[in-house]
């Protein structure tokens, strides 16, 4: 495998007998798309994740927004969970975000949180891929 011949920082990279200049270039140089707001960035076996003023409407606790489905080759390993954090007005409510095993993504209050209306989310995250 590539990963195991190359070393950071090293002045020299050692490339195995089957793996060319491209395909080695090809598994880190920068993969993007965009998922109704997510903007994921795969470099490697790592995605970054980055939503901007996504918008989304919940109805009370335990309502989710349903944001899409993340393509594959930039699938997680494992279900991802991250906390998000919206004002409205004057008040904080903690949101959370996900990734479950079937690729989709989701925003959602947590249980009692109870954020009721529309609101704009803005979060980073990255996972490894499957």
């Amino acid at each position: 495998a590539l990963s195991s011949n190359v070393t950071l920082g090293a002045s020299d990279i050692k490339l195995s007998d089957d793996t060319t200049l491209q395909s080695a270039w090809d598994s880190i140089s920068p993969t993007t798309t965009e998922v109704n707001g997510l903007y994921l960035t795969r470099m490697g076996n790592i995605v970054i994740c980055e939503m901007y003023s996504l918008s989304f409407r919940l109805n009370g606790s335990w309502d989710t927004y349903h944001i899409g489905e993340v393509p594959d080759g930039f699938k997680p390993k494992r279900q991802i969970r991250q906390k998000v954090t919206i004002r409205d007005y004057d008040n904080d409510y903690s949101l959370a975000f996900w990734i479950n095993n079937a690729k989709h993504a989701y925003i959602g209050n947590f249980g009692g949180s109870g954020f009721n209306g529309s609101s704009e989310a803005n979060m980073t995250c990255c996972w490894e891929i499957a």
